[in-house]
């Protein structure tokens, strides 16, 4: 059977992402970080380059958990440097599986050396579970086919 599992471009195009720098304090990424819809922002040096990530974990642990005076404290001081990151041309099975075994919630997608977005451990779930349902689909119709109407009607009804 075919791969069909879609390039993570097709994910993260719909992706907005949160850039941050370094010297940004990490009370004013948490503030942004609700009005982006992400848990997570990637940090970016002044030549755009991507230099680490935050994320809500990290602020809550090494910032809040750590009695660090989040008014004062900036990102470079909690982020995660030197990130694992993905190409944007990898099927979203490489990044689920990758953040699976790595225990990351969050992972940056690079378009070469550039920051194409986030993808979200939810955002891989949701396809995966899109994936389920196509291939479900497809076999039960399989299976009406060969069964005829009377069997295979009963599994066509359940999608």
């Amino acid at each position: 059977m075919p791969n069909k599992t879609k390039p993570l471009h097709e994910l993260v195009s719909q992706n907005q992402y949160l850039r941050v720098s370094p010297n940004d304090l990490i009370r004013n990424v948490a503030c942004q970080m609700p009005e982006h819809h992400t848990s997570a922002a990637v940090v970016l040096d002044e030549k755009e380059k991507l230099i680490g990530i935050v994320t809500e974990q990290d602020i809550v642990e090494k910032a809040v958990g750590a009695r660090r005076n989040v008014d004062e404290t900036t990102v470079d001081k909690i982020m995660t440097s030197d990130p694992v990151t993905i190409s944007i041309d990898a099927p979203f099975t490489e990044a689920l599986l990758l953040m699976t075994e790595n225990s990351f919630r969050t992972l940056p997608v690079m378009d070469g050396d550039h920051v194409a977005g986030i993808v979200d451990i939810r955002d891989l779930y949701d396809a995966l579970s899109k994936l389920l349902k196509e291939e479900i689909n497809l076999r039960d119709g399989l299976i009406s086919y060969a069964w005829g109407d009377g069997y295979g009607a009963v599994y066509s009804k359940a999608s």
